[in-house]
C-alpha cells in the first residue's frame, strides 16, 4: 500500500488493517493475495458483515466479492452464509 500513496491514479489505498472499511465503501472487491500465514482466512464474516448495503435496501448488501487469489484467504463458510442472508450481493471465485 505504501508505494500506490502517492499514485496519482489511486483515489484511496487500504491496507489489512483497513478491510473492514474497504467493505463498508466498495462495490466490487477483488481479492488477489498470495496465500500466506499473514494472509490465511484474512476474509470472513467481519469484513462481510461491513459489506456495503444498498440504499433504503436495509440489510440487502450491494458489494460483490471476487477472489482470483488462493482459496484459503477467504472463511468460505462466512462468505457462503453472506452470499445465502443477502449482506453480499454476489461473489466470483
Amino acid at each position: 500500500p505504501q508505494q500506490s500513496h502517492n499514485d496519482p491514479l489511486v483515489d484511496q489505498v487500504y491496507g489489512q488493517e483497513s478491510l473492514n472499511q474497504l467493505f463498508a465503501e466498495s462495490d466490487y472487491i477483488l481479492c488477489s493475495a498470495p496465500l500466506t500465514p499473514e494472509t490465511e482466512k484474512m476474509i470472513g464474516k467481519e469484513q462481510f458483515d461491513h459489506a456495503k448495503r444498498q440504499p433504503g435496501g436495509g440489510n440487502r448488501g450491494s458489494a460483490v466479492f471476487i477472489n482470483v487469489g488462493r482459496g484459503p484467504i477467504v472463511d468460505e463458510p462466512a462468505l457462503v452464509e453472506a452470499l445465502m442472508d443477502g449482506r453480499l450481493k454476489g461473489a466470483g471465485l
